[in-house]
């Protein structure tokens, strides 16, 4: 395996294809469909990235990564680097993903090529385009 990812998105749905298009091209992707998930997971396993949904009932996205700040004891994330993933596309919350440190922000729906060339991005790997689908 590549890297180690952690997907988190309230909507089952989402995961599942983050999950699908991930793994077809070399990563081990776990899923959480909450906070609390999200938390057991990342306490128990190393990720090397995290995607998450900014929009999640209970602990939403942002304050979620702020308590992964305070697991880490740092004062924004950089690791695991963080990709926000929404259907929020306002200025504001881009900004505030950048401040809380995020490496990327995809806004959804998203393509399989724009979700594995920022994956790719974000790990420094060297995009692979005999690996994106079509």
């Amino acid at each position: 395996m590549k890297f180690r990812l952690l997907a988190i998105d309230d909507d089952s749905d989402i995961v599942d294809v983050e999950k699908k298009i991930l793994e077809a091209v070399g990563y081990k992707v776990d899923t959480a469909l909450n906070a609390v998930e999200a938390l057991k997971l990342s306490r128990k396993i190393k990720y090397d990235l995290i995607l998450m949904d900014i929009m999640m009932p209970g602990l939403d996205g942002f304050s979620l990564a702020e308590v992964f700040s305070l697991d880490i004891g740092v004062d924004k994330i950089t690791d695991p680097p963080i990709i926000f993933i929404s259907a929020k596309e306002e200025r504001e919350d881009i900004e505030r993903s950048e401040k809380l440190g995020a490496a990327a922000y995809i806004i959804k729906p998203f393509t399989s090529t724009i979700l594995i060339n920022t994956v790719q991005d974000v790990l420094g790997e060297e995009i692979d385009e005999d690996l994106i689908f079509k």
